[in-house]
């Protein structure tokens, strides 16, 4: 005998079945959450990314348009804030070919922060500085990786 001396009886197999079919239940949740969460990512992306894009763009066109400019000029110019949030809103969107462009954009960012806060270098003109066009190529590298994205989601629909 399975269970001692008392045979297989109906209320125990129904609980097996009950037991199966809330584990069956569970799954079926867990996956239905997960895809949500997919199609909430893919929607949040869709809205987004045109916006960054035109910013990414407008930021490309002023970094062209100041590369002459000394160093010093810079510090008061808005397009440097406007490419850390424009990178973290990106960021936000969970598009997984964006981490290593974006990783690639923090960085020249930040190595441009650095000259800009560097006192010494402020006679330096921009056109000279190496991670300023790093973060530019960057920067439109993410745009073109943004506008590939969007033309992808228009052929999967």
């Amino acid at each position: 005998m399975l269970f001692g001396d008392n045979g297989i009886d109906a209320t125990l197999s129904w609980n097996v079945v009950g037991a199966l079919f809330g584990y069956l239940g569970f799954l079926f949740s867990v996956f239905a959450v997960m895809e949500v969460r997919s199609l909430s990512n893919r929607y949040f992306a869709k809205q987004r990314l045109p916006e960054f894009k035109k910013q990414l763009e407008k930021i490309t066109k002023s970094m062209t348009s100041l590369s002459s400019s000394k160093l010093g000029d810079l510090r008061t110019e808005r397009f440097m804030s406007e490419t850390a949030v424009v990178i973290r809103q990106i960021t936000k969107t969970k598009v997984s070919g964006f981490s290593e462009v974006t990783k690639k954009a923090e960085t020249f960012h930040s190595e441009v922060q650095a000259k800009l806060r560097d006192e010494s270098s402020s006679d330096e003109i921009a056109n000279d500085l190496i991670p300023y066009w790093n973060l530019f190529s960057a920067l439109n590298e993410l745009a073109d990786e943004i506008d590939a994205y969007d033309k992808g989601a228009q052929a999967s629909l």
